[in-house]
Formats: structure tokens, sequence, C-alpha cells
């Protein structure tokens, strides 16, 4: 698959949110800088992702950040069929049982289509998360730390889980592991949640909007929550629970419901993920990077359920090994994006974009250093500089930062580089606008692809433009 996100990138379908704002977090970080024009954010006031600097050399050796980013991160998700091939012949022997399991978490839908929404931490920690369990599982503490502490550094949500898993270590292994992990969890968690993101995002968070009504910050939300209940259940009414439930454990045939304990793993994220207005983080396609946190537990889920049912009764393996596979195969042909996917052409891009060249053409105009801003699909491709903005920001402050962050001004930018047919009306009445302004020459232009640079005496006072 990494071949086909290769041709995503290459083919300019990977986006500024989050492709281009990764890319430009490792890149400013190499140098000593933290800071993303593309997201208006320091790098820590996005979401804590301290895993970053264990990216930086791939900066500082050189390599293509965005598409290197995309290769660890496919590597990542493939290489959690690992952990769950290793759980799944403890509990189920060395025959075609376990080898089922870990095909079975190949085959679920979101395992591919993270794979799809390019570079996400949260997924790149899912080997780790499984490597925890499975090392806690064999009560080899050493290797279990090791790899918490790897994992505790993508991103706070991660810290939720690992913090429930502590009381599952408590339960049913080593009590004293179990209570330092959910304390060392939780309290980064919060920390991260509560301080961390909220000073360096100057007060407000990105995610704050998405809980409409109960609140911009996790403690106003819980607050609400207590004080008024009927708001709660409302938004967990509207995120229609039950659908999105079944959905997660439709491609594992339903089968991981037999291990409940393992499920409740995920309990964390799955609030986090219910209680929003917006429907991002409850999506298969969109935003898959929301599931990847559920999709560790549930994986866990599945294989302990399996090995209950043997134990129960031998009889029931293979045919509870059969039905993971028919269902993975099926959700897989219909909601994955793998090649006998009905959704391939959906998800992957294909040959024939009759402006392919000229957007290649367009790229490669912008000759120095200079800051940029462009349209959605073009600003991953300029991620690599300091200053790299999605059109029409910075005339428009739009998905541009946090409440308190300031913005960066139009002077900055000496390119602007538009593919015209994805532009919207704001778009259209800004464009509009910089060039009657006479701020701007156009230097390039084949079709609706079009590269405009900054006059060297042009005054960015007579830009106007909102």
């Amino acid at each position: 698959m990494y071949q086909a996100l290769w041709r995503r990138h290459d083919r300019f379908g990977t986006f500024d949110w989050d492709l281009g704002f990764h890319t430009q977090y490792v890149w400013q970080l190499a140098r000593g800088r933290t800071f993303s024009s593309l997201i208006g954010l320091h790098a820590f006031g996005h979401n804590a992702t301290f895993g970053y600097f264990l990216l930086l050399p791939i900066a500082w050796l050189g390599l293509d950040i965005a598409h290197t980013l995309n290769l660890v991160h496919t590597i990542a998700a493939a290489s959690a069929v690992v952990p769950v091939y290793v759980l799944a012949r403890r509990r189920l022997g060395a025959g075609w049982p376990a080898a089922a399991m870990a095909v079975a978490y190949l085959l679920h839908p979101l395992a591919q289509n993270m794979v799809w929404e390019t570079f996400h931490p949260e997924v790149v920690a899912m080997p780790f998360m499984l490597g925890a369990y499975v090392a806690a599982d064999a009560r080899q503490w050493r290797r279990y730390w090791v790899l918490f502490g790897v994992a505790i550094l993508w991103k706070p949500d991660v810290a939720l889980f690992l913090a429930a898993l502590g009381l599952w270590i408590a339960w049913r292994h080593e009590r004293r592991v179990g209570l330092a992990t959910t304390a060392i969890a939780g309290t980064w968690a919060a920390v991260m949640l509560l301080v961390v993101v909220p000073t360096f995002s100057g007060g407000g968070t990105v995610y704050g909007a998405l809980y409409g009504d109960l609140g911009d910050s996790p403690t106003e939300v819980l607050q609400t929550s207590v004080e008024h209940p009927s708001r709660l259940a409302r938004h967990v009414v509207d995120a229609e629970p039950v659908e999105y439930g079944r959905d997660l454990l439709a491609p594992y045939g339903f089968v991981a419901l037999a291990a409940p304990a393992q499920l409740l793993l995920a309990a964390p994220q799955l609030a986090v993920n219910i209680l929003p207005t917006d429907t991002s983080p409850r999506t298969f396609d969109w935003a898959p990077h929301y599931q990847a946190v559920p999709m560790v537990a549930l994986t866990i889920a599945l294989v302990e359920a399996v090995g209950w049912l043997r134990r129960r009764r031998e009889l029931l393996l293979a045919p509870a090994c059969a039905v993971v596979l028919a269902f993975g195969l099926a959700t897989s042909a219909t909601w994955g994006s793998l090649p006998f996917s009905v959704r391939w052409s959906y998800f992957w891009s294909e040959d024939g974009d009759p402006l392919h060249a000229a957007k290649r053409t367009a790229v490669a105009t912008v000759t120095n250093d200079g800051g940029v801003s462009a349209q959605y699909l073009l600003s991953a491709h300029f991620a690599e500089r300091e200053v790299v903005y999605t059109f029409p920001v910075p005339w428009v402050a739009l998905d541009n930062g946090a409440a308190g962050t300031e913005q960066r001004e139009p002077g900055d930018v000496e390119w602007i580089v538009l593919d015209e047919t994805n532009l919207d009306e704001l778009g259209r009445r800004i464009e509009a606008c910089i060039l009657d302004a006479g701020t701007f020459e156009e230097v390039f232009r084949d079709r609706e692809i079009v590269v405009l640079r900054r006059y060297q005496d042009a005054d960015p006072e007579d830009e106007e433009c909102s």
C-alpha cells in the first residue's frame, strides 16, 4: 500500500491537515524552531507529540520528509501485526488460527484506511501499545516499560489507553506495575491536555470547538456533563453509538464481544470520539486515525475472545476463525482500500489528471525559500519551509491557529500557488482582490494552475482583502 500512498502524495492528493503540518513540524524542529504556519500553532500547542524528536534524523539526512513520514506511518501500521501474531500464538498455538488473527487485523478496513490517511502519530504508536499489552501479559516488565515509554510520546490519547491498560494489569497481573502505569499515564494525559497544549496554543485548543455546548476544554466538558447531564445525553444519542460500535466490531465478526474486559481498554478514547458534534471522530474513511486507539483494544479483545472460545471448547476455534476471516474479507471489500475493494478508486489517485504536469511545473516555479500560500492540495508540497499557508490564509484567518494565537501577516508571503478548480467562492474573491491590488504578478499559468509572485517593492498594506 505504500506505493499507492507514495503515488497519492506525488499526484497532489494529500492535504495540508494533517500531512502538511506534520511535515513542517519535523522540518522546523530539526532547525530549532517550533511553529507551524500551516496550522498556526506551536508544535506542542496542537497535540503535544514529543515523538517528533525521534523523526528529526529524516530532516537532518535531507530525505523527503512527507514521503518518509508516510513510510514510517505505513511500517508502523503494518508492524502492529507482529504483537497480534505473538499474542495469538500464545492463546491459540502455532497453527493456522494464529495466522488468521494476524490476517484479520490486516483485513480490517481501519488498518488499511489509516495508511491512506497519511502520517498520524497515534497510528505510529499502535505497535507499541499492542506490544506493551503483550509484554505485560508475559510479565516482561523491562520490555513493557520501554514500549510504554515510546508509545506515550506520540499523543495524549495514547496515554488514556495506557491508563486503562494499567488498571487491567493491576487486576490480572501485577498490582504495583498496574497502578504505576495508571498514575504515570493519567498524569501525563492531564498535564498534556490541561497545561501543555493550552499553554502553547495561547489558551485555546484546536479541538475545543468539537464539543459544542459541552465546553472548549476537557475540564469544561467534564464540568458541563456533571451539571447538565441532559446535554451529555443528547451528545451521546446524536452520535449514534450503537451504529458506531457495530461498525467497529463488524470487521471482526463481532467475536471480540466475548472479551469485554479488553474492549474496555478503548473506553476513554471512545468517550472522546462519541461526545463531539462533528462526525469526523467516528468515520472510517475521512479521518480513520481517530479509531487507532479503539482499534488496538478491539484487536486485543479479538484474540482474547477467540482464545476464550478455544478454552471453553476446542471445536469452536475453527468456526470462530472462519467467521472472523469471512467478515474481514466482506468489510475489506466494501469499506476498505485494498485493490479488491469496491472503494479503491475513492481512496487512491489514479493516473490521468490532466493538470498533473502543470502542478509539478508550478511547484518547481517556486525557486527560493520565500513564504508560500497554496491551495490545500498543494500546500503539503511546500511544507519544508518556515512560512507556508493554506490559501486564503493569511489574508483570512481560516482554520489557522486557536483562540489567542497570533496570526502572521500577508507580507510574509512571496508566492501564491493555486489550483483554481478547487477554489471556493471565498478563495476566488481573495485571489481577485490580491490581483486588483497590483501587489503580485502572474509568473506561471497553465489552464487553472497559476503561480503569483509578489513585486519586490509592493506594499502589503495595499491588500485590504478579507
